[in-house]
């Protein structure tokens, strides 16, 4: 007998799956799509021998761009960089860290096809894509 909890997921599951997407000029179902990928996926990783799967760390332009911006305001103002505990010191040091440094998932499939070479082409996936993925192409 399901939980509450894991039926909610299996439908969350089976909701995101049904969507209907553009895939190669087609409208298909996600499920489907993803089925073409772990296809593609396969045989991409039985010719080159490599995991074709991938969570990678990505630079976050977006997060790193609003931490600039707020280091450089904060410069401009006065920030007690003296006191290392003082909360204004402590979020000025956060966002200088932060316009250097920060990062974010990208999920991706690497397909090897006839026109790309051997390097192949990526899709990117969102975090729910890449599980149902995995467990696709595992199998």
């Amino acid at each position: 007998m399901q939980s509450t909890i894991e039926s909610a997921r299996a439908a969350k599951l089976e909701k995101y799956l049904t969507k209907l997407v553009h895939f190669r000029g087609d409208v298909i179902m996600r499920r489907s799509m993803l089925s073409r990928l772990a296809r593609l996926a396969r045989l991409a990783r039985l010719a080159a021998g490599a995991e074709r799967l991938e969570a990678a760390d990505v630079p976050d332009i977006t997060a790193r761009t609003r931490a600039y911006n707020l280091a450089t305001i904060m410069d401009k103002g006065w920030v007690p960089t003296g006191n290392s505990k003082h909360p204004e010191t402590i979020r000025f040091r956060k966002a200088q860290h932060d316009a250097e440094h920060a990062t974010k998932k990208e999920y991706r499939v690497w397909v090897t096809e006839e026109f790309c070479g051997e390097t192949g082409i990526f899709y990117r996936l969102t975090k729910t894509e890449y599980t149902y993925l995995e467990g696709l192409v595992a199998s």
